[in-house]
């Protein structure tokens, strides 16, 4: 009621949520306490709606999973202005959990966090301008969105700056750069389309390096502990195409080459990408499906 009165009285709520504490307090929840919570929530207390909203996303305390009824909650937390509830409404959207997947709309609800100083919310608008999700693709202003975050205090934010600077002076090394950067999620927001192949899920890529004849992306395998892989064919040699890669990349990425056929990235980047004949590979990190 208190955070109620401040929005009353024309105040800036409180938008410094930790997520960690809060999910711990969901999954605490038990039976037992949900009409209390319930009654906080439906006076307009903005965390016991979130808490509500994730004992709904995940079946806490004996609920249901109901994402629909979790996103209801969430949006009610949200519209208080708490950043954190915004960032999470804006997931929703990105994934389609409960609803149409919707990039436009999830890009708005970033835009509120990152109006509140919310660093992640800052970082996956960065993202979006740089993949091109819900607005133009535009690196040198996804670079601008970047360095925002890196401000804000967002290492992931930093390390995507750094592997965007200086800028690209053409389209392919801003293509390769992005594609580097896309591998932190797998490629996801750059599959494409799925096409058929025995025993593989492989997508066809919507971003293509310049010169490139076809690319595709292939699935992380669970089974073998593999990472999504980003493949690309040209019809150049592979010496032309190593040293485009090795020009589009910046001072001190590259730290191996082996026979012109692998090149590495810094330590927080791993192997990352590799040439053979002349196919570019970019490969993503595996990680353990989400429960």
């Amino acid at each position: 009621m208190l955070l109620m009165s401040a929005i009353v009285a024309g105040q800036t709520p409180p938008v410094s949520w930790n997520i960690n504490e809060l999910a711990g307090a969901a999954k605490a929840l038990t039976p037992a306490e949900l009409p209390a919570l319930r009654s906080r929530a439906e006076a307009g207390e903005a965390r016991a709606q979130f808490l509500l909203g994730l004992a709904y996303e995940y079946a806490f305390a004996g609920l249901p999973k109901d994402l629909a009824e979790a996103l209801r909650w969430d949006k009610l937390a949200a519209q208080q202005g708490i950043a954190l509830a915004e960032t999470w409404v804006g997931d929703f959207y990105y994934d389609g959990l409960g609803v149409a997947m919707d990039y436009g709309e999830a890009l708005s609800w970033y835009r509120r966090a990152a109006e509140r100083g919310h660093a992640q919310a800052t970082r996956y608008i960065a993202d979006f301008t740089l993949f091109g999700l819900g607005t133009a693709r535009d690196p040198k202003q996804a670079a601008v969105w970047y360095a925002r975050a890196a401000e804000q205090g967002d290492g992931r934010g930093q390390a995507r700056l750094a592997l965007l600077s200086p800028p690209c002076e053409d389209d392919f090394c801003a293509v390769v750069r992005t594609l580097l950067i896309s591998r932190d999620n797998g490629f996801k927001d750059l599959k494409g389309p799925r096409s058929i192949e025995p025993f593989k899920d492989v997508f066809a890529g919507t971003l293509k390096p310049a010169g490139a004849d076809a690319c595709k992306v292939t699935a992380a395998d669970s089974t073998q502990k593999a990472g999504a892989e980003y493949e690309c064919v040209f019809p150049s040699s592979v010496e032309e195409l190593t040293a485009k890669v090795r020009a589009a990349l910046p001072d001190g990425w590259v730290s191996e080459v082996q026979d012109l056929a692998l090149l590495a990235g810094p330590d927080d980047f791993d192997l990352a990408l590799s040439l053979s004949g002349v196919g570019l590979k970019i490969i993503a990190p595996y990680r353990e499906p989400r429960p």
